[in-house]
């Protein structure tokens, strides 16, 4: 494989931070409780299920003010990481990835990269115990090293499924 070497700095918001790392994408989630509604108000038709809608509706109340009272979830781990608000510089060769910022200094060789995906144009490489690597797939292309990276990727990671 020819030597190869790529940088870039960004820093996250909460906003990308949780769009990136959420399972499901938000038009998904709000179809989902909107049916869960639906459903919960199809329920009080029937007094046999109306302890049942109950149950639901009093679920779906939870779940939309849950985030502001309960620290779960992927906005109070972007809180906690105090490094992901910071400019970081992510970088990947043939031989190792890295990211640096102010108070974090990364570097692993690809044999420890574990897991890889591709979301919402960005190429995500995770590891134990150590910060993900992102990087644009567009600005990997323009530098037309995307190909070699998504070779290392599988052969060194597993994609997520």
């Amino acid at each position: 494989m020819e030597t190869f070497s790529f940088e870039h700095k960004y820093r996250f918001d909460e906003k990308t931070f949780v769009e990136l790392n959420t399972l499901f994408k938000r038009e998904s989630r709000n179809l989902r409780y909107a049916v869960c509604l639906l459903i919960a108000v199809a329920l009080f038709y029937s007094q046999y299920t109306v302890s049942l809608g109950i149950g639901l509706l009093l679920l779906c109340i939870l779940r939309l003010f849950a985030p502001k009272f309960l620290k779960v979830g992927t906005q109070s781990t972007f809180n906690d990481i105090k490094f992901i608000k910071e400019e970081l510089t992510y970088g990947v060769s043939e031989k190792q990835l890295w990211v640096h910022g102010q108070h974090l200094k990364v570097n692993l060789d690809w044999e420890y990269a574990k897991v890889w995906d591709e979301r919402s144009g960005w190429l995500k490489i995770s590891s134990d115990h150590c910060p993900v690597f992102w990087f644009k797939i567009s600005d990997l292309k323009n530098k037309e090293i995307y190909q070699n990276v998504i070779e290392l990727c599988e052969r060194y990671a597993v994609k997520f499924k």
